[in-house]
């Protein structure tokens, strides 16, 4: 994903935020994360999802390809952090690695 793409991403949620258009959860959208090895997700595009992580692990996330190399990877979650990503159009699946094994992520789709 280019600058270009990660910015006007960054634009699109301000100006949500910005119009007062909640960002919640879609109820029953919730998934577990669990940190080991490289896995994917399938995801909606087009859609927000928030994802936090939780206990002392760095998560990586993709929808280039495998998140082992590093050119891959558009996302990074802090430990004790959330943070919302866009997935662009025409992309379905997520790839996410994790920096250890001690601890879990959430993601939550939202509205």
């Amino acid at each position: 994903m280019g600058i270009k793409k990660i910015l006007l991403t960054i634009i699109e949620i301000i100006k949500s935020l910005l119009e007062q258009r909640l960002l919640t959860p879609v109820p029953g959208s919730g998934i577990t994360l669990i940190p080991n090895g490289h896995k994917i997700q399938l995801v909606e595009e087009n859609r927000l999802y928030a994802i936090t992580s939780y206990g002392s692990t760095f998560w990586y996330f993709s929808v280039t390809g495998e998140t082992s190399i590093a050119a891959n990877i558009e996302w990074v979650c802090a430990f004790n952090e959330t943070i919302i990503i866009k997935i662009p159009a025409d992309k379905t699946v997520l790839y996410y690695t994790a920096s250890s094994t001690s601890s879990n992520a959430y993601m939550r789709k939202l509205i």
